[in-house]
């Protein structure tokens, strides 16, 4: 009995399986991108569509997964939407040829980083920061499963989360005034300037955003929030003895 429970089969990890294919794929449009400025554009952009799809369609697997585990989840994710969203515009144009090969290599990159700023402006204006979908599904699962129950864990995690939102829609911004200003520099014949502002500007401001500022982003929220849980619970305190 023991060598047959030795030689049984391992039964397969759906869930690992699922996050190694959605981490495939979130990095796949990274890998696509570099080739945009050297091939032909409809192939890499159709690609992009597809890859943004099958994003959509793991997410949808991981989310129902999550959700049969009684563990919150959110979908669809607002960013792998606006991917799907811009390309698939795009593309669209490309092929009625109403936009150019050499004026989508000129224009793609603003009009990302301009959608997703955007999309992150938008998530704050309907009070739903498009982090949350990210941020509920990092969380360990004790401690998000169960979070709306808990009204300060919630207040808290609220005000790190639309804290991190905001400093995305400035980072996107940023990105999108960088890109327009790479796109009028190749426009007008200046390519090796562009391809190096657009690159190191990019650089800068995505190593900020993730090494600096938001570290800093979420301590400050965190503390802010657990000062206002603090004063709201020794106000509640204080009152009866008032009255």
């Amino acid at each position: 009995m023991a060598v047959e429970t030795e030689n049984a089969p391992h039964p397969v990890d759906t869930g690992r399986v699922l996050g190694v294919c959605k981490m495939s794929v979130d990095l796949a449009p990274s890998i696509l991108f570099i080739l945009l400025n050297w091939v032909n554009a409809i192939p890499i952009c159709a690609s992009i569509v597809c890859v943004a799809s099958i994003a959509i369609v793991i997410d949808f697997l991981v989310v129902r997964r999550r959700r049969l585990a009684g563990l919150p989840a959110a979908f669809p994710k607002p960013v792998s939407v606006t991917f799907l969203s811009v390309f698939a515009v795009l593309l669209g144009l490309l092929c009625a040829g109403n936009l150019s090969q050499e004026e989508f290599k000129v224009w793609w990159g603003a009009a990302l980083c301009g959608s997703l700023c955007l999309m992150a402006l938008g998530s704050l204006i309907v009070g739903s920061p498009f982090v949350y979908a990210d941020a509920i599904e990092l969380m360990p699962p004790e401690k998000s499963q169960g979070l709306e129950e808990n009204p300060a864990d919630w207040a808290c995690f609220q005000m790190v989360i639309t804290a991190v939102t905001k400093l995305w829609a400035g980072s996107f911004f940023l990105l999108t005034c960088v890109t327009l200003v790479a796109g009028f520099l190749k426009k007008y014949g200046h390519e090796v300037v562009s391809t190096i502002f657009g690159v190191a500007g990019t650089i800068i401001i995505i190593t900020l955003t993730f090494m600096c500022l938001l570290p800093k982003v979420i301590s400050n929220a965190g503390a802010a929030s657990f000062s206002a849980s603090t004063a709201a619970n020794s106000t509640e305190e204080t009152s009866p003895a008032e009255v």
